[in-house]
């Protein structure tokens, strides 16, 4: 599903949540699409997990996606969480100032919520927007 540099798949069940596998390079040519179906999942409940484990690599433009999602998380409450991220993705929210995305809790997750120090960060990145 998606680009071909980037596959979405079902991952593990966690509760009545929507769980998405992201799997390889989340970039600028996979982004737009990927938005697109973290959108529709956002409608489905009220909480989003995404398995960023076997992300090969992610960009700034990828990162967008996901700050939009967890922004329109917030909006519309349901929660986005990133489990597992890659130690690729981890390395960039720590870059771009997202450290605490970087942290996981006891179950290998990260719920990404967006506190009032993050949104200085975020409000960098311009308002939310399907790329």
């Amino acid at each position: 599903m998606v680009a071909a540099r980037l596959r979405i798949r079902p991952a593990p069940p966690a509760g009545s949540a929507v769980c998405l596998r992201l799997e390889g390079q989340l970039d600028g040519a996979s982004a737009l699409p990927l938005a697109r179906v973290l959108l529709d999942a956002q409608r489905m409940g009220s909480e989003l997990v995404l398995d960023l484990s076997r992300l090969a690599m992610l960009d700034v433009a990828g990162l967008r996606v996901l700050v939009d999602a967890a922004r329109r998380g917030c909006a519309e409450h349901c929660e986005l969480v990133l489990r597992s991220p890659s130690p690729a993705a981890r390395a960039l929210f720590r870059l771009t100032g997202l450290g605490a995305w970087s942290r996981l809790d006891g179950e290998g997750c990260v719920r990404a919520t967006l506190p009032p120090r993050h949104r200085a960060v975020l409000a960098g990145f311009g308002a939310p927007a399907l790329i």
